[in-house]
């Protein structure tokens, strides 16, 4: 079962890569509306991860 906790900690990674560009991108819709549609995928599929990935 070590295969199985590093996958789950590289998916917890990328969820948190994803989360940091979708706050990222959210800040910067209020600039230029047309980011929000990629802050609504990053945060997204961080939560989709997230919530996969959850015991």
């Amino acid at each position: 079962m070590p295969g199985l906790a590093l996958l789950r900690g590289t998916m917890s990674a990328l969820a948190t890569v994803f989360g940091g560009c979708g706050v990222f991108f959210l800040y910067y819709s209020f600039v230029r509306p047309e980011l929000a549609a990629y802050a609504l995928v990053f945060l997204g599929s961080a939560w989709a991860i997230a919530w996969s990935t959850s015991k």
